[in-house]
C-alpha cells in the first residue's frame, strides 16, 4: 500500500510539474514542512518572520512573484488528514477568503477595498487548495489557502507587467508538497477503509435485527386456523 501511495503522489507531482512551460527549481522550506517548484528564471528568497507568520518565502522576479506565508497550527497537529481535507474542501465565502489575507498579507499600497472576482477549489493528491482572484483598485492578485495537519500555507501572487502569469501562479501553488504526504495519505486511506467497514457491519446488524414480516396472504399465518377449502368442482 505504501508503495502504491508513493507512486500516486509521484505521478501527481509529475503532472503538475509539467504545467510549467520552462525549467524549474525546487525550494524546501527551512522548517521542513513543505517544498515547492517554481520557474528556474525566478529567484527564491526567505524573508524575516513577522507576527504569526513563521515562514515567508518569495519566488519571482521583476515581472511577477508569489509570496508563500507559512503558519504553524499546533491545534491541528493531531488532526486526522481526512478532517483537514474536509475543512478545506468546501469553498470559502468571499469574506472568509479575503479575511485570510487581511492587513499586511494583502497590502496594495492604496486604500482600495479588495473584492473577490472568482474563486475555485482544486484538489491535488487529495489535498484541497482554495483559489481566489482578488481585485483591489488597479491591482489584481491570485491568492490561495491550503493546509496539512499542523500547518497552513497562504499564497499571494502578483504580476508587475502586462502579461498573463496565471498559469505559472497556479502551477507553483499546486506544486506544494510535504515530506509527510505519503504518510498522511496512508492514514487517510486506512481511516476511510475502517469507516466503510464499520458502516457495512452496522448495516448488517440492523438488517439482522429487523422483524421478519411474513408474505401477504399467507394462509399459515400464526393465530389463524386453516379452514376447509372448497373444491372448485364441488363435492363428489
Amino acid at each position: 500500500m505504501k508503495h502504491a501511495v508513493a507512486l500516486g503522489l509521484a505521478l501527481g507531482l509529475l503532472a503538475y510539474g509539467s504545467a510549467f512551460a520552462q525549467a524549474t527549481k525546487t525550494y524546501a522550506e527551512p522548517n521542513g514542512r513543505f517544498t515547492l517548484n517554481y520557474p528556474a528564471k525566478w529567484p527564491a528568497d526567505l524573508m524575516s518572520k513577522t507576527g504569526d507568520v513563521d515562514s515567508q518565502i518569495v519566488v519571482g522576479g521583476a515581472d511577477a512573484e508569489c509570496w508563500f506565508y507559512g503558519f504553524d497550527r499546533p491545534e491541528w497537529a493531531s488532526a486526522r488528514p481526512t478532517d483537514v481535507r474536509r475543512t478545506f474542501k468546501e469553498p470559502f465565502s468571499e469574506s472568509k477568503l479575503i479575511d485570510s489575507f487581511s492587513g499586511r498579507l494583502l497590502s496594495t499600497g492604496d486604500n482600495s477595498v479588495p473584492k473577490l472576482v472568482t474563486s475555485s477549489v482544486e484538489t491535488v493528491n487529495g489535498w484541497p487548495v482554495q483559489f481566489g482572484e482578488i481585485q483591489a483598485g488597479a491591482t489584481k492578485l491570485m491568492v490561495s489557502v491550503q493546509a496539512r495537519p499542523g500547518f497552513e500555507v497562504r499564497t499571494v501572487c502578483k504580476a508587475y507587467d502586462a502579461k498573463d502569469h496565471s498559469a505559472d501562479f497556479r502551477a507553483v501553488t499546486l506544486s506544494l508538497t510535504s515530506p509527510r504526504d505519503a504518510e498522511w495519505e496512508a492514514q487517510a486511506q486506512e481511516w476511510e477503509a475502517k469507516k466503510a467497514a464499520a458502516e457495512t457491519e452496522a448495516n448488517a446488524k440492523s438488517a439482522a435485527a429487523a422483524p421478519k414480516t411474513p408474505p401477504a396472504g399467507d394462509p399459515a399465518k400464526p393465530g389463524k386456523k386453516r379452514g376447509k377449502i372448497a373444491s372448485p368442482v364441488g363435492e363428489p
